[in-house]
């Protein structure tokens, strides 16, 4: 399955949508399309949904938590929605 990266938004929030199978690829292409959006926009919020997204192991997580913490120094709250 392909994997795609929804971007939208929505008053001063980036609300991000997984779409398919993640990957190592997939996480460095989230990590920097997430990234320059937000060292460019003055966004507060950041919400990335795996909703759609059927398995992440630990490689791919601490990936996602590195996301996390740059956005944090960047001045933005981030939530991880849809995990199981």
């Amino acid at each position: 399955m392909a994997t795609g990266i929804a971007l939208a938004e929505i008053d001063q929030a980036l609300v991000v949508t997984m779409q398919g199978d993640l990957d190592d690829e997939t996480c460095h292409e989230l990590i920097k399309t997430v990234s320059e959006r937000l060292v460019h926009s003055r966004l507060r919020a950041a919400f990335i949904d795996f909703s759609a997204i059927s398995l992440l192991d630990l490689h791919e997580f601490e990936l996602i938590r590195g996301l996390l913490k740059m956005s944090a120094l960047l001045g933005t709250k981030s939530w991880l929605i849809g995990l199981n």
